[in-house]
């Protein structure tokens, strides 16, 4: 973070280092992000496994070069020059394993801890929450309505006929073969998930 180059302590003036004992020193250096290239921002894999007439793989791409549709993974919306979105954080966060039931929808991918009333220190956290600039990448992934867990397909394959969803393009078979692969469940349905990650700005200070 900038305080291990800059100290908790960077400006000239009081009332400024007093800011960022609540405010990342990010929320005021880095307005915006995506500056010079476009950021993936949505990842749509419900889309996926659309091919063109002759049955091959479509890819459609924006004027910059950036993926609009692959048929291997779905749709993607890019953005450039982005405002971040905003929330607490202490520095720590957890992250939705494939193992762990789905509890709400959108579905965190990694949660930030943090809160207005989190001021630290404390037994838990070394440093008070602060508000933190964020990008929120969001998607829509495969995953078990059944057992209510997301689902890791077999995606790749040297060959067809394996069960791998980029060469096959069968998410039902993909999702079993995956999930017998890693020791899972599959009940046998699969639907596609909102997702939301969440990843905290370092990088591209105005």
């Amino acid at each position: 973070t900038c305080e291990y180059c800059h100290t908790e302590t960077p400006h000239q003036t009081n009332i400024l280092n007093e800011h960022v004992i609540r405010v990342a020193c990010q929320t005021c250096h880095i307005p915006f992000y995506a500056k010079a290239n476009a950021t993936k921002m949505i990842w749509d894999w419900s889309t996926a496994g659309q091919l063109d007439e002759e049955g091959h793989v479509k890819m459609e791409h924006d004027a910059y070069g950036n993926h609009n549709y692959l048929s291997i993974k779905g749709s993607f919306v890019y953005d450039d020059n982005v405002k971040p979105e905003y929330f607490w954080f202490n520095g720590t966060s957890n992250h939705q394993l494939v193992s762990d039931i789905i509890d709400t929808v959108p579905l965190q991918m990694n949660t930030l801890y943090g809160s207005y009333r989190d001021k630290g220190p404390t037994q838990k956290f070394d440093k008070p929450s602060k508000i933190w600039p964020v990008k929120v990448h969001r998607g829509k992934q495969i995953y078990d309505p059944v057992n209510k867990t997301l689902i890791q397909p077999k995606l790749w394959d040297n060959e067809k006929g394996q069960g791998a969803y980029w060469v096959d393009f069968d998410w039902n078979i993909a999702s079993q073969k995956g999930m017998e692969y890693i020791g899972m469940p599959y009940s046998g349905e699969f639907d596609f998930i909102e997702t939301e990650m969440y990843w905290p700005l370092n990088h591209q200070v105005s």
